[in-house]
Order: structure tokens, then sequence, then C-alpha cells
């Protein structure tokens, strides 16, 4: 599969002067909106030397203008091919929004570059290209507002990013075996406009959608191993916001299959640089080309061995595609109490916890020794609430006290009564969900170790009420030694079990043994009934 398109840097030196050429494609967003930078959006840019940073910005501002007339570029040095084929890179991989253009003519004269940006072969036919460009910016703003690009947590857009541009574009087979075939299989106007294209269109598109999301994103050019060879291909490395990088392949996410049907994977998605796949981890099978075109980029390119913040995953995401009800432990204090940040869950902070969890997870809080589960949505009606009271801090934990336990016709048992404490900085105590939010709801997990005949449908919390009255709730679920049931109340909460009479285990296990063999007995006894009276019946009929 022949994902790259091929692309070359001619040199020629005569007198002065050296001649490069170069095929450049990328990301249909205008290069002003301030919403599109992100920290490592000029990676690429950063290695470059001076000159070679005054050339890319000369190209970036003419390609922002859609200038199509020889411009002059001046610099402080006499450049020598490299430095001109190292900014061509950079401003291609960096700045894919000039998706029309198709190869870049530069003319090097002494200190002075003179560039030509040459347009794609299909504006060819155009009178006006200027005016045919600005209509294709126009078509791929109106395909692109149908994409995830607000709101959500960082994973969630990812996802919808990933999921729309797999499920709306068909990979391009002819136009891998000949460019010429589909020049726009090889941009953003063939993914979100055409519904075709190849890796580096596949590419680029998620490299767009990211920066408009304001997510960090490189494009990562090299070779793809597969079973069926080696070739040429593009793919991304994105930063999540737990400081780490992670593999990104779409392309390889949109498998071509043999019936023509579509399928969308998660193969590929936000994966580790060891995550296997077809036999191969991800830097097996998608290896950087740092002999070539990713020669003097390659420090600036995450690696597993380096630290934050270019160190790329060796695991995948935490969160995986599929992965409902995801729980992640958020604060651990064990039995004393856990004192919530509101910098931890607020949406605006580069040190949100929400982007842990997904909008179908949910994170815990052990504290006094329980468990406080809250949702997504839960977690961001703390925060608006503590933003409301003008605190920064909520504390978590429990009072823990034995109660006695009423049973008909036996003595009261003592019960564990776990008694859930939520309080704000101000010193305000909870003990009503609603006094944070109308919605606000959680679930609390009380410790409980099952004994030996306990059945987790007849596990119950019961909540005790006012003058010492007991309401039973239904257990959601026994989770890892505790009952797990959703609240809405701040009261105390015990667990109740089937074993009523609260005997040993050994005592049970001796009960359970006597019941089983008198069952055995009377099932014996019903059977030996029946066959004498079978025989008795057979006996009459004889005679």
């Amino acid at each position: 599969m022949k994902d790259m398109r091929k692309r070359s840097v001619h040199a020629a030196m005569a007198m002065a002067a050296i001649m490069i050429s170069a095929v450049f494609l990328a990301i249909p967003f205008w290069s002003n909106d301030s919403d599109a930078a992100t920290p490592y959006d000029d990676v690429y840019r950063d290695s470059l030397t001076p000159d070679g940073k005054r050339l890319y910005d000369g190209l970036v501002t003419n390609a922002s203008n859609i200038n199509l007339d020889q411009f002059t570029v001046n610099l402080d040095n006499v450049p020598d091919s490299d430095l001109v084929s190292q900014a061509l890179h950079a401003f291609r991989w960096s700045n894919p929004e000039f998706f029309w253009v198709d190869h870049i003519e530069c003319t090097v004269d002494d200190t002075k570059v003179k560039v030509r940006l040459v347009t794609i072969s299909s504006l060819d036919g155009s009178a006006d290209k200027k005016a045919a460009i600005e209509n294709m910016y126009s078509d791929i703003d109106k395909a692109v507002s149908k994409f995830v690009t607000s709101g959500g947590l960082r994973y969630d857009l990812i996802k919808g990013m990933h999921d729309r541009i797999v499920n709306t574009t068909r990979y391009d087979t002819a136009a891998a075996a000949d460019s010429d075939s589909n020049p726009n299989a090889f941009n953003i106007y063939g993914v979100f406009v055409e519904g075709r294209a190849v890796c580096q269109g596949y590419a680029l598109a998620m490299y767009y959608l990211c920066d408009i999301a304001n997510i960090p994103c490189m494009n990562i050019v090299g070779l793809g191993k597969t079973s069926s060879g080696t070739e040429g291909h593009m793919w991304n490395y994105i930063m999540m916001d737990d400081g780490l990088w992670y593999c990104m392949d779409a392309t390889w996410d949109d498998p071509i299959v043999s019936d023509g049907s579509d399928m969308l994977r998660y193969d590929y998605f936000l994966v580790g640089a060891d995550s296997v796949s077809s036999g191969k981890t991800f830097l097996e099978s998608h290896v950087p080309d740092y002999s070539g075109a990713l020669s003097i980029f390659e420090d600036a390119i995450p690696k597993t061995t380096y630290s934050e913040p270019k160190k790329l995953s060796d695991k995948d995401f935490l969160i995986r595609p599929g992965s409902e009800g995801f729980t992640l432990l958020i604060g651990n204090s064990g039995d004393g109490a856990y004192t919530l940040q509101r910098d931890l869950i607020d949406p605006s902070s580069s040190d949100n916890i929400l982007w842990k969890i997904g909008s179908s997870g949910k994170g815990a809080i052990m504290a006094g020794g329980m468990m406080f589960i809250l949702s997504e949505k839960d977690l961001e009606a703390l925060c608006s609430h503590m933003v409301s009271e003008g605190t920064d801090t909520v504390t978590f934990d429990s009072s823990v006290r034995t109660v006695p336990m009423e049973r008909p016709l036996l003595s009261p048992i003592d019960r564990t009564l776990y008694t859930p404490i939520v309080k704000d900085g101000n010193g305000t105590v909870y003990t009503d969900l609603s006094d944070i939010s109308a919605d606000m709801s959680m679930e609390i997990g009380i410790p409980y170790e099952k004994e030996l005949l306990d059945i987790d449908m007849l596990l119950f919390l019961w909540e005790l009420g006012d003058q010492g009255k007991a309401y039973r709730i239904d257990m959601e679920r026994y989770d890892n030694g505790y009952a797990v049931a959703k609240v809405d109340k701040l009261s105390g909460y015990y667990v109740a079990s089937n074993n009523y009479f609260q005997l040993s285990p050994l005592l049970m296990a001796i009960i359970a043994l006597g019941v089983l063999s008198t069952l055995i007995v009377v099932i014996r006894a019903v059977i030996s009934l029946r066959r004498k009276k079978k025989r008795k019946n057979s006996r009459r009929h004889k005679h």
C-alpha cells in the first residue's frame, strides 16, 4: 500500500544559485486563527536555524495570503540545499492548511531566496486560482463543521475526530498507485470534501482537527511495515492530558475490506509504542524516517526514552473505546480524609482529572474507609458549586460507629454504620447532595467482606433514617470488597447479608452440609417409594 506521495528535493548548483523543488500538502485551517495555537504547533520550525525560520515564516505569510506570484525571502547567510529542504519540510508538516500547494520552487541567489508556490493540478483549469482556492476553503469549512471540534473531554474529542474521519473516508488505492489520478487524496480536501484519501490525507486531517481543538499533535513520516511489504507512510503522535504522547494511525484503522464494506477499528487509536497489533509493536510497524526527512528533527520527536513533555508512552492510553463505566481512582487517603482540589476537576485547568475518566466513566475517591464514586457530570456539578461558593476544596471523609440491627424473634445484631461526610473549604457540611446540585447523585461503597454463603443479589444496603428506622436500598454491585449503591443523601449506611442469623462460616458450612444431606435422603426416599409403587402396580396388572 503506497501511502506516501512521491516527493523529491532536487538540488542543482549553478553559480551562486540553487533550485529546489518539493511537493507540499496541508490542513484546511486559516493560519491566523488564534485558537489554533498549541504548544507543539511549531516543533519542526523550532528545530530550524535562524535563517531556516526566516524562510519558513516567509512561506507561511505568503501562503496565508494565497500569494501565487513569486516572492523573495531575505536571509542573513547564503543557504545550502539542506537548509532550504529542511524549511520546506517543516512548512509542510506544520502548516497543512495550505492544501492547495503542490510544490514549491526556490531559487537561491546569494542571501536571497526567490520562491513560488505551485498549486495542485486540479486548479490548472481555473481562470482565477485564488478565487477557486477560497471556494475550496469554504467547502472544507462546511464539511468540518460536521466534525467534533469543540466541547467535551480531550479523549472524547479525539475519538470523535478519529471515528468521523474513518467513517466518511475511503482509502484511495488508485491514488496510492498513481498520484496524478487524484491529487487531493494527499491533502485534507480529499478527506473532508471528497471522502477519498491515502495515509497522508488521513494524518493531515487528524492534525487539522486537533489544531482546531487546541490539542497538541504531530505528523510523523517514515515507513509502514506490514506482512505484505514496506512502504512510505504518515501517521500522528497526539499528546494527552497526562503529558504523554500516544500513537495514532487513522489510515490503518480504516482497512480495505474485500467485500467493499466499511470498517472502523481501534487497533491504532491512542496506543503505546509497545502496543502489539498484527504481530508487531507500533514502532516496529511504524518506523520514523530519522535517516532522511526527519534527520534534523529527531530530537524534537517524542520517544519512549525521553522525559515529559517529549515522552512517547510505551502503553496504551488508559481509556479504550468501549470501556463503559470505566472507573479511575482520583484520590486515596484510605481511612483518613481526602481533600479534592478544585483545579483537579476544573475542565479549564491543565491539571484537571476529567480526561482520565471520559464521559462514560467515573472517578473514585477513597476516604474514611469508604469509596465515593462520581461521574463526569457529578464532578462538573461539584466544580461549579465550588466556584459559586468561593471555595477551592471539598473534603471527603466518614464517621464509623456500631449500631444494633433489630431482628424479629431474635436478639439485635451489631452492624458497622458508615456515615459519609462531604464538606467544603468554608466548613459547610452537606447532608443532601441536592445542596450541591439538583441533578447530582453519586455512588458510595461500604466495605464488606462477603461470607461463605453470601449471594450478591441478596446483599442490601440499609440507610439509617429518623428515629433509628432503617430503609433498604438495592445494591448496584459488589465491587472488590465494597457494597456499592447510588445515593442522594449523606446518611448512615450499613450492609446486611442474606446470612440473617449471622452464623460463623464453619457453622454455616455444617448447616449447609446437613441441609444438603437431608435433601439427598428425602430425594432417595421419594425415588424408592416411586419404585415400590411401580412394582406393585406391575404385579396387579399381571393378575
